[in-house]
């Protein structure tokens, strides 16, 4: 790979491992609604992309008619994709940066605050007021935990409501820093350096390689 591709390919990398980092070493737990972070994950691997598929597959007859254009209606076309995929995909909360236990007893008081009626079944938690049917999937080793819907029959509200009462609930609890935190952004450091030496080390090729991608 050149160093004009590996550039567009590591740098969002490098950004998402960076931020993630960051929010993992923060010394209380973040909330997120699933759809951010699916779009997080989707900018980062951004630049995959780019210098994958849309470089291999890139439609010859259109690039020659639009010129440079084309690359943006290639990524027009890749934010479309990930829209469609976060508007079908179940509802999640994903919670940063908690140990499982220290979750499950914070849901479990917020649960009951929201609807009296609330059940709960192993890992499973089901508020049937608010239409929120979900279930507890982990991530041991980083600390993170995601909230997931279990069926697609869910009230968006209802999970607005949820997300918004778990992060309220949150907002004063303390977990500690996460150690997996300086591993992210060690990563992301190391792939900031590898570029950067790139591009100082081989200028005459980027910029043949930057006028082959825009020829068109």
């Amino acid at each position: 790979m050149d160093p004009l591709h590996f550039a567009i390919a590591v740098i969002p990398v490098a950004l998402y491992l960076f931020f993630a980092g960051l929010i993992n070493l923060l010394p209380r737990a973040s909330v997120v609604s699933g759809y951010v972070d699916t779009w997080g994950l989707a900018l980062g691997l951004v630049g995959l992309v780019v210098a994958g598929p849309m470089e291999l597959f890139m439609p010859e007859a259109t690039a020659f008619r639009f010129g440079p254009i084309v690359w943006i209606l290639l990524l027009a076309l890749y934010l479309l994709c990930i829209t469609l995929i976060v508007l079908t995909m179940r509802p999640r909360i994903v919670v940063y940066n908690i140990p499982r236990e220290q979750l499950w007893q914070i849901l479990q008081q917020v649960a009951g605050e929201l609807d009296p009626q609330v059940r709960f079944a192993g890992n499973a938690v089901s508020l049937p007021n608010l239409g929120v049917d979900a279930h507890l999937d982990d991530f041991v080793a980083m600390r993170n935990i995601q909230l997931v819907a279990n069926s697609q029959r869910q009230d968006p509200r209802g999970w607005a409501m949820f997300e918004k009462a778990i992060r309220s609930a949150l907002r004063g609890t303390k977990t500690g820093p996460s150690p997996n935190g300086f591993g992210l952004i060690t990563f992301a450091l190391v792939f900031a350096v590898a570029v950067g030496l790139a591009l100082v080390r081989h200028p005459q090729e980027i910029a043949q390689s930057l006028h082959e991608m825009l020829r068109f």
